[in-house]
């Protein structure tokens, strides 16, 4: 376990809250303690070290999209793993002290029997469920998706970024008995505060995130990858972003790439150009914390990604393609409800019109209008940059083990 640079909190005392490390989730955690550092220290385990005690006693025959066992042998596996991770937090607890384990996904399979090791010693297991940008195609199923993958969640308490995430697990049986919470994406707090201390450029560039074909699809039923996909769209958007970046020199373009996912996007944006040469004010960012570019953008194109509704809360005039072919209309609910708070650009032409008018005005709002302020509620949850505290309440109250029987 180790201490993290961007978090001031005590290195001594019996109360601990251990944080199992995921990406985004660590920029949740920074913002919770953003305004009050914690008075009980907080470390940090890599999930990877979970993992690999998880392989190692349960073998390769389970994953995150298969948990339930089969066999009688597998039973017992993994009544072995939990015996070892409740030896392993007894000696913990009684040498350092220790209050609550944080995660932030239930379905990690690996930490399913840590949450049940947490009660037989008495530690509070919770969950901050990050996972939340589903398109309406995928809310009409997932939560049984998930429950007929590894059942309920064990662990003592929830927190899920919006209410409308919150009643999917909860129809689908997968909160039981345990308090459940709504505290918005904490991570956001970061774009809200960026609008509102106006640290914009005076000319910034146009940042790009690279389209994911099967963003939005991923979980739905009936439809395979090679059935629905936004190929098509992603190319049509990709090659208007080369020739608008080789038509106006004077403006600079950032192209981002997702991290775990930087080669597909990179090679359908390079193959979707007639051109090989690459325009100097163009910038390819592979991988990476994606938010940093919005201290620099003065328009933000994007689809089907957080970073969209990151650019939003900053006020950032945002662009989303909407190009669909008779065969992407097909499953067009696949697709982000945004356009309260978003332009919508659904052809070709009126994408490179509103790149360049939203970059020629140079407009940050400093204010959020009621349409974005529907978009964020809808997906993260945080329309005013308080989830951060909405989030150091919830960790306060797992350390302390007094959940609230009200809404947090």
């Amino acid at each position: 376990m180790r201490r993290r640079d961007f978090l001031r909190s005590p290195r001594w005392g019996r109360k601990k809250l251990v944080v199992l490390e995921r990406q985004g989730g660590l920029e949740d955690v920074q913002n919770a303690y953003y305004w009050n550092p914690p008075d009980y220290p907080v470390l940090f385990l890599p999930r990877l070290i979970v993992k690999a005690s998880a392989e190692y006693f349960l073998g390769e025959g389970l994953n995150d999209l298969n948990y339930f066992s089969r066999t009688i042998a597998l039973e017992k596996a993994k009544e072995a793993y939990r015996d070892h991770l409740v030896g392993v937090l007894k000696w913990f607890k009684r040498l350092f002290g220790l209050s609550a384990i944080l995660q932030f996904n239930i379905i990690y399979y690996a930490e399913r029997e840590l949450a049940m090791a947490c009660k037989q010693v008495e530690v509070r297991f919770v969950c901050l469920q990050k996972e939340a940008m589903w398109s309406n195609r995928e809310r009409d199923f997932v939560g049984q998706f998930f429950m007929s993958l590894g059942g309920p969640f064990y662990g003592d308490a929830i927190a899920f970024y919006s209410s409308t995430f919150r009643d999917i697990f909860e129809s689908a049986g997968m909160v039981p008995t345990c308090p459940s919470y709504v505290v918005g994406c904490a991570r956001l707090d970061e774009s809200h505060r960026l609008r509102c201390e106006k640290k914009m450029p005076g000319q910034g560039s146009v940042v790009f995130y690279l389209i994911t074909e099967y963003a939005g699809l991923r979980k739905v039923q009936h439809f395979s990858y090679q059935e629905s996909n936004w190929s098509r769209m992603a190319r049509e958007v990709n090659r208007a972003i080369f020739e608008l970046a080789l038509e106006y020199p004077a403006i600079n373009f950032i192209v981002k790439a997702r991290s775990g996912s930087a080669d597909e996007q990179l090679n359908l944006f390079f193959s979707s150009s007639e051109t090989t040469e690459i325009p100097p004010n163009l910038v390819v960012q592979a991988g990476g914390s994606g938010h940093k570019l919005l201290e620099c953008a003065s328009v933000v194109v994007g689809f089907n990604t957080t970073a969209v509704l990151e650019a939003v809360a900053a006020g950032i005039p945002t662009v989303v393609p909407h190009i669909f072919s008779r065969k992407e209309e097909k499953y067009a609910e696949g697709a982000h409800l945004v356009s309260e708070g978003v332009v919508i650009a659904d052809s070709v032409s009126l994408l490179k019109e509103s790149i360049l008018s939203a970059f020629k005005s140079q407009s940050v709002a400093t204010e959020l209008g009621p349409g974005q302020k529907i978009v964020l509620e809808r997906y993260l949850g945080n329309s005013d940059g308080g989830s951060g505290h909405r989030l150091r309440d919830f960790l306060n109250h797992a350390v302390a083990g007094t959940f609230p029987s009200h809404a947090l």
